[in-house]
């Protein structure tokens, strides 16, 4: 057991589970049975050069040789569905974990399970590497928390780290059982209103997928601390923005569970940034009725939505909502928030700011958020749905103002284009595009945050760079209706 490493100890597993015998891999790869046995004891791991054909065999011959028990139990272990999808996953984790056995096998450095790995000072950029550690792949259970100066951090720095799970975020399943708690500091003296609101939207909409939760405490000033529970730490202090200095790695299981514990008591609902929600739970505490009945109504639109419905085509609509919308009671409740809705829209102070991927999304996929339910729209309904739009920008009494924002304010964020931010006195909340409506609504928890996301809607509102954001009636009326053409076109064509 001592020469185990962690690719042999996933590939022990995965035969295991699978009820495979060695001697069945072996015939699958065409190698010596023997060749087999060094791999899971651990004595060797595979040569570089045959890597991908030998953990492309491995994952084929689990998935296709290994027993229907066997298989139900890695699906239900890697949360999939599909017998493709369960072999990517297989391959993903075992080439995570022959890399970074690999380089442990080259330097002989491993953090091994009986001691700690220290450095007097890394980059962040080797910080990062080691805080990516393959246990990360796991999605059937998984805690981690982390004290994080991020805002400290240098810009690609924090990104980098958000990025930690993006193999989930492309892949769009949710993991309930993937929980990450994150503590920063966050001090709205020091804060760039337009850079880091939109690396927090991003930050929001890349954790979307898993069980997370966002804090802030002074404790997190200067630190790098992140923490797999059972398996992997590292900790470190910022030096400055791009260096951290002492630096300690481990895997040994009771000192990341202490250091993990330590911080967990810094987690309180005071000091809890967001909180994650749903739309069928803030109809049923009134969150939605409220958050159109405030005072100061600020919306950034950044894909289409209910609101801007036309009578007709929202009774279109509603039957292809899902069954839990579809009790009579429900029924009524989203008729009456459609009236309320159009009510504000015609007779209430109201900011507006519409994104042009907004419009340019819903005329080419016609795909609507109808109250966080994805509702296909033919490109007749499109139609009406902007022409509904267009006259009420042109209606506007007064106490309406629109704004279009004509492409990219920061680069480098390729998911906050098209989130909605709904701000009023009374409730505040963003509605994330992620493609499934279990995360979608994070709604602001802390004061600090609405005062944040204001500064921001407040930039956005006032820029004045050529080109970027529209704000007379006659240049949005204008773009509108090229959308509405260019709709009509895809129809004749369709």
């Amino acid at each position: 057991m001592e020469n185990k490493n962690r690719f042999s100890i996933l590939l022990e597993y995965l035969i295991g589970t699978a009820g495979l015998k060695n001697y069945i891999l072996a015939q699958e790869l065409q190698y010596d049975v023997s060749y087999i046995s060094k791999w899971v004891t651990g004595k060797v791991i595979p040569a570089e050069r045959t890597e991908k054909r030998v953990l492309d065999g491995i994952s084929n011959c689990i998935v296709h040789a290994g027993s229907e028990e066997g298989l139900a139990q890695l699906c239900h272990n890697y949360q999939v569905d599909q017998l493709q999808d369960l072999k990517m996953a297989i391959y993903d984790n075992l080439e995570a974990e022959y890399n970074y056995a690999r380089e442990n096998w080259k330097d002989n450095t491993a953090p091994s399970k009986e001691r700690v790995q220290f450095f007097p000072e890394l980059s962040l950029e080797k910080y990062i590497e080691k805080m990516c550690h393959p246990v990360l792949r796991r999605v059937s259970s998984l805690d981690i928390i982390a004290a994080m100066d991020m805002m400290a951090m240098r810009r690609d720095y924090r990104i980098q780290i958000v990025k930690f799970r993006e193999h989930a975020l492309a892949k769009k399943l949710f993991y309930p059982n993937v929980h990450f708690s994150l503590l920063a500091k966050i001090d709205i003296t020091h804060w760039d209103d337009l850079d880091d609101t939109t690396f927090l939207i991003n930050l929001l909409t890349q954790m979307a997928y898993v069980d997370f939760y966002l804090y802030t405490t002074e404790q997190a000033s200067g630190k790098a601390v992140f923490v797999v529970k059972d398996d992997f730490a590292i900790s470190g202090m910022l030096a400055n923005q791009d260096r951290c200095m002492s630096v300690a790695v481990t895997e040994e299981k009771s000192a990341c569970n202490i250091l993990y514990h330590h911080i967990s008591t810094l987690c309180c609902r005071e000091a809890m940034l967001f909180r994650r929600s749903s739309m069928r739970e803030i109809l049923n505490d009134n969150g939605y009725f409220r958050s159109l009945l405030a005072q100061n109504l600020h919306w950034l639109v950044g894909h289409m939505t209910e609101h801007f419905m036309p009578d007709d085509l929202f009774e279109e609509v509603l039957p292809q909502l899902p069954e839990q919308f579809q009790a009579p009671d429900c029924i009524e409740q989203l008729r009456t928030l459609h009236q309320t809705t159009k009510n504000v829209l015609e007779q209430s102070p109201l900011c507006l700011i519409f994104h042009e991927t907004a419009f340019s999304d819903l005329a080419v996929t016609g795909v609507l958020d109808f109250f966080s339910c994805k509702i296909s729209l033919t490109p007749e309904q499109r139609v009406r749905y902007l022409e509904h739009l267009l006259m009420l920008c042109r209606q506007r009494n007064g106490h309406q103002e629109y704004r279009v924002i004509y492409g990219q304010l920061v680069s480098d964020f390729q998911y906050v284009t098209n989130q909605c931010l709904f701000l009023s006195d009374m409730f505040s909340y963003l509605r994330l595009d992620i493609g499934a409506a279990e995360n979608s609504l994070v709604i602001i928890n802390h004061p600090d945050m609405r005062t944040i996301f204001e500064r921001f809607y407040q930039t956005v509102w006032n820029n004045n760079e050529d080109g970027v954001v529209l704000s007379d009636t006659a240049s949005i009326s204008s773009y509108i209706q090229h959308i509405i053409q260019g709709i009509t076109l895809i129809s004749r064509m369709e």
